[in-house]
């Protein structure tokens, strides 16, 4: 039984070890553009990919001082970057220039 859990802790602290080198060369970074297909209140789908919006992420408007996510329509073409971490896209700026909205 002793030898069980040496070799479970040995494994464990192996995993461990490994784990932070795997994130982090998982990590790629985009710059896309496109227009929103489809927006919910933390992530939002160009082309049918779907990207997911970071906690810490800024969001410019152009024309305004105090944008927000809320502030984007389906139908708006915007420019954003980020990064895909396991597959998943997280955004972390959006630009977005309004055009013909006073």
């Amino acid at each position: 039984m002793n030898f069980i859990k040496t070799r479970a802790n040995q494994l464990l602290l192996i995993v461990l070890l490994i784990l932070p080198w795997t994130t982090i060369e998982a990590v790629e970074e985009f710059r896309e553009a496109g227009v929103i297909a489809k927006i919910d209140y933390d992530s939002f789908y160009v082309d049918n990919q779907k990207y997911q919006i970071a906690p810490n992420a800024r969001i410019e408007i152009l024309e305004r001082s105090n944008a927000r996510l809320s502030d984007l329509k389906i139908g708006d073409a915007i420019y954003f970057t980020g990064q895909t971490l396991s597959g998943v896209n997280y955004v972390d700026f959006i630009v977005y220039h309004l055009l013909g909205d006073d």
